[in-house]
């Protein structure tokens, strides 16, 4: 019987890595929706009073976490709504919006494609009756948390090298995009800064960033002068490549 119940929690976590992440996030959901409610054909249902699905809601949503900021500030909802083409989309939304501002809220949730199935209180109203157990720090600006255990890139991804109690948000403007690889820079950019010392400063500025919050070290103004076609432009184009 015990070989039997092992086999079966094998075959059910496999089962359940196997599932792409649209119906993982339904799975998840079925097991956390608030009392009351009910997934049915895609979309939340206000149960009646038999249990079953009532009157709609809306479509496949999820609070995952209570956001605020370092200074315990900015309380906000980190919603996970499933798309009519099966993605799954983060947004926070403010509790100011929610409370004083509900119309900005719906509308800020459409934008990432939730779509309410009925009358906007009773969509509130289940939104309000999320009670989250996770807690996420969002930070606004590039740059370290505060106890520098993560840092938020500009592309709007966050490193974190060490585990975490909680989860780290970027929510300032993504301005820089990835493209490329690792391997490919050093053989293209790098390469070519081998024994160029303009361009070895401009890649090491780039890089300086990160370290000066570990090191407790203030930023410095670097002022580029000379004549023209000495590389000044040229160094600059290679520290942006970081």
């Amino acid at each position: 019987m015990t070989q039997t119940l092992s086999l079966q929690s094998t075959a059910a976590r496999v089962s359940q890595a196997e599932l792409s992440p649209a119906d993982r996030f339904l799975h998840e959901l079925r097991t956390q929706m608030p009392r009351n409610y009910v997934l049915a054909n895609g979309d939340i249902h206000l149960c009646d009073r038999s249990g079953k699905p009532g009157m709609p809601v809306c479509s496949a949503l999820q609070v995952s976490a209570l956001v605020r900021d370092d200074n315990g500030q900015g309380w906000s909802r980190l919603v996970q709504v499933l798309t009519p083409d099966r993605r799954v989309i983060g947004c926070v939304v403010p509790h100011t919006e929610v409370e004083a501002r509900p119309n900005d809220a719906i509308a800020r949730l459409a934008d990432c494609g939730l779509q309410i199935q009925g009358d906007r209180y009773l969509f509130l109203q289940f939104l309000k009756s999320w009670r989250p157990t996770r807690y996420a720090l969002r930070l606004r600006q590039v740059g370290w948390t505060p106890d520098r255990t993560a840092f938020a890139l500009a592309d709007g991804r966050v490193i974190a090298p060490v585990p975490r109690g909680e989860t780290v948000i970027y929510t300032g403007t993504a301005d820089r995009t990835t493209t490329g690889c690792f391997e490919d820079w050093q053989s293209g950019m790098a390469a070519l800064a081998l024994g160029n010392p303009y361009l070895i400063f401009g890649i090491s500025l780039a890089l300086s960033g990160p370290f000066l919050g570990l090191t407790n070290r203030t930023g410095a103004i670097f002022h580029f002068f000379g004549e023209n076609s000495v590389g000044k432009t040229k160094a600059l184009l290679a520290g942006n490549t970081v």
